[in-house]
């Protein structure tokens, strides 16, 4: 009798340890494939040249980011980053203040939006936003530099023989 219940009790033991080794390769085994398979959570985005940031902007100016603000356009709510201008380089000279759309706080995050906060200064390359007129679309991470003062300069001056070569 006893040797059945011992017979028993080590084969529930050994049956849980090769279960727990079991259990341990499938982890690890996730886990390898979860590191393998590329990251879904980030975007990418192809290099611009600033020819083609120029080219491809409305409107150039150095600016500060101040916040962003909710608004409502025909009934509908939209969300807008506002850049204060300081400089135009680019489009309309008595351009003071530019009305960015942005993801609202509340709506699913995707990996391609990008993020500003209160007090980011710099050049900023704004295109048109075709659905809201007046607004601008801050659509890939070069369109806004914020530095160092020699690379503004750099940009100011290109844009500036541009404008002179029209």
């Amino acid at each position: 009798m006893t040797s059945t219940w011992l017979s028993g009790a080590l084969h529930a033991l050994f049956r849980a340890a090769f279960l727990n080794r079991i259990a341990r390769r499938a982890e690890f085994l996730f886990l390898c494939l979860f590191l393998a398979l590329p990251g879904t959570g980030s975007a990418m985005f192809a290099q611009m040249s600033d020819d083609d940031l120029i080219r491809l902007s409305e409107l150039v100016v150095v600016g500060e980011w101040l916040g962003q603000t909710a608004l409502i356009i025909e009934g509908k709510r939209h969300e807008f980053g506002v850049v204060r201008v300081g400089e135009v380089l680019k489009g309309p000279a008595d351009t003071t203040v530019a009305l960015v759309l942005v993801p609202a706080p509340d709506a699913p995050r995707s990996g391609s939006d990008l993020h500003f906060k209160r007090g980011d200064s710099g050049v900023w390359f704004l295109r048109s936003q075709p659905r809201i007129p007046g607004a601008y679309a801050v659509d890939h991470p070069q369109r806004f530099v914020a530095g160092p003062p020699a690379r503004i300069e750099a940009l100011r001056r290109q844009i500036g023989q541009g404008r002179l070569a029209r």
